[in-house]
């Protein structure tokens, strides 16, 4: 006699229903890149231990900031993205 066959596996979970997980409190990252090198004005925005080396000159600091747009501004970028897309 052959062995039963094993049931098959049930089928994978239904997504989530559109923009249900999608983040809603408009952050952005923002990244800002300082370079110092050369500069005679002494770097204040690291805190950090120096590594005695060009590096001390340099950082890069990464911000996860809210991002505000008018309603204004929204529809006038929609609308110049529509113009050159659609060429009206």
């Amino acid at each position: 006699t052959n062995p039963p066959t094993p049931p098959p596996p049930p089928p994978p979970p239904a997504p989530p229903p559109a923009g249900a997980s999608m983040d809603k409190s408009a952050k952005a990252p923002v990244i800002t890149i300082f370079d110092h090198r050369g500069c005679s004005r002494q770097p204040k925005e690291y805190q950090g231990p120096a590594a005695n080396a060009v590096e001390d000159e340099m950082m890069v600091k990464a911000q996860s900031l809210k991002i505000s747009v008018s309603e204004q501004s929204a529809a006038k970028l929609l609308q110049e993205n529509l113009s050159s897309m659609f060429g009206k």
